[in-house]
């Protein structure tokens, strides 16, 4: 999350930090960008970019959450869980969201650790708060984020290893598929 002083800048400059850094991720390997080459493209010092943000993966999940948040708003109301597979995306987001959502399948998995057992936890809370009296009776809300917050981290470890996170496309319409036929009904009534 950016600090307070990110969020003092006016709107036209948070868009320009938006906008360059996510070039950045979107034209090059995460881990090859250093805080230095971001202050750079940002055109402040690199003290400054620490005055926006605690590090390089604050920066990078601070941006994928607004466009999980702006995905989550087009989400159907009657199943906060649902997910939206890529092709449908693209009429959601912006050409440069769209292809900085696609970095994700390629960052480090302790990025993934960080995002979906420390971090996702807000996310996953919003998207199952709705489901009390439809889940399982085995099943608590405390679970359930448990569930899916796993569901997606081993989704993505799926990718990794069977070498398809250059196929985003493909691996949403999977991740898609596998939360509607195993996920959500191992949950929901």
């Amino acid at each position: 999350m950016p600090k307070a002083t990110y969020f003092n800048l006016d709107e036209k400059r948070k868009e320009e930090i938006r906008t360059s850094s996510m070039d950045l991720f979107i034209n090059n390997p995460y881990d090859d960008i250093a805080i230095r080459e971001i202050a750079e493209k940002l055109d402040i010092s690199v003290g400054s970019f620490y005055k926006y943000f605690d590090s390089k993966e604050d920066m990078y999940t601070y941006y994928m959450d607004l466009i999980e948040e702006k995905l989550f708003a087009h989400d159907d109301p009657s199943l906060k869980l649902q997910v939206n597979p890529l092709k449908d995306l693209k009429n959601l987001l912006s050409d440069k969201e769209y292809k900085y959502y696609n970095t994700w399948f390629k960052v480090p998995t302790t990025l993934y650790l960080e995002a979906y057992f420390v971090n996702y936890e807000d996310h996953i809370s919003k998207r199952v708060k709705g489901l009390e009296g439809k889940l399982k009776d085995n099943k608590d809300l405390k679970t359930a984020k448990y569930f899916i917050s796993n569901a997606l981290f081993n989704f993505l470890m799926f990718a990794r290893t069977f070498d398809k996170t250059d196929k985003p496309e493909e691996m949403s319409e999977k991740l898609k598929d596998y939360f509607s036929e195993v996920i959500i009904p191992s949950i929901i009534k």
